[in-house]
């Protein structure tokens, strides 16, 4: 997702449309950020210990799950 990137409009007549409906700004803003940093991770960017909250290290290493298992399903499990 680009910087600046309404998801809405990303999603627009998407299975998840209306589960972005449900979520407040701010909450879009956090999440839009989780993932740019799952990004930053896996291209190897150079985190420490005391770069993320203990929350967002959590949050992030969910997201990493999420993504491995996706990743190895096919597409009709997806769905």
């Amino acid at each position: 997702m680009e910087d600046g990137e309404d998801p809405s409009e990303r999603c627009k007549g998407c299975r998840f449309e209306g589960v972005l409906r449900r979520y407040d700004d701010i909450f879009m803003a956090w999440y839009n950020n989780m993932i740019m940093l799952y990004e930053l991770k896996k291209a190897g960017y150079p985190f420490e210990k005391n770069d993320l909250t203990f929350a967002e290290w959590r949050a992030l290493r969910i997201l990493e799950e999420y993504f491995e298992r996706i990743q190895w399903q096919s597409p009709t499990q997806q769905r």
